[in-house]
């Protein structure tokens, strides 16, 4: 079988047609013959058919990317800017880290949040864009079925606890304009801690 079917949707196609063979032409008969019912031995063996053709599929282990181009010296061009914008987006976030941690001006509440923040872009875009860099050094488009439900459940896992950290933040200067007074009381090491892990933990 060519390999450019082997996509998630190829094998749901695939899988349903399984479906359509065993059922519709019954469905058909009945359609025709204004007969509504179907006897107990039909029903078992549609059933037994239907049970035999989904074992023999064959069972995904792998996806197909679609990449940017098949034509290599594009592939390598691909590779060098995602590995220049790869490598500007990690100096920049661990600048600002390593900033906000030796800055001892710096350790308020704000930007302990920033940091955190930092720390989620780095791991959201180590998760896509490094598989996006290796399929492109090593001309293939596959991933594998483990790989694809990991980056997927990172990306949102990253991506919800992004949407966290920048509610926090804005409650946060909320509470700086709105309740100035009791800025240090609502926001204190404590509370800011525990909303931070409540972000990574949610």
């Amino acid at each position: 079988m060519d390999s450019a079917f082997h996509t998630p949707t190829y094998f749901f196609l695939r899988v349903l047609s399984c479906y359509t063979s065993v059922t519709v032409p019954k469905i058909l008969v009945n359609f025709l013959s204004e007969d509504k019912n179907i006897s107990y031995m039909g029903c078992v063996p549609s059933h037994s058919v239907l049970r035999k053709k989904m074992s023999n599929q064959t069972t995904m282990t792998e996806f197909l990317l679609l990449g940017y181009s098949d034509v290599p010296e594009l592939q390598i061009l691909y590779f060098v800017v995602f590995l220049v914008l790869y490598l500007v987006s990690l100096l920049w976030n661990l600048l600002i880290i390593t900033a906000i941690a030796l800055g001892h001006h710096l350790h308020t509440p704000l930007y302990f949040f920033l940091m955190n923040l930092s720390i989620l872009d780095l791991d959201s875009i180590s998760v896509t864009i490094s598989k996006s860099m290796a399929n492109s050094l090593m001309n293939t488009r596959s991933i594998s079925y483990s790989g694809c439900v990991a980056q997927v459940f990172l990306v949102v896992f990253f991506a919800s606890a992004d949407f966290a950290i920048l509610t926090i933040m804005a409650y946060d200067r909320y509470v700086t304009i709105c309740q100035p007074l009791h800025y240090e009381t609502a926001m204190n090491r404590r509370a800011c801690v525990q909303m931070a892990a409540s972000a990574w933990t949610n």
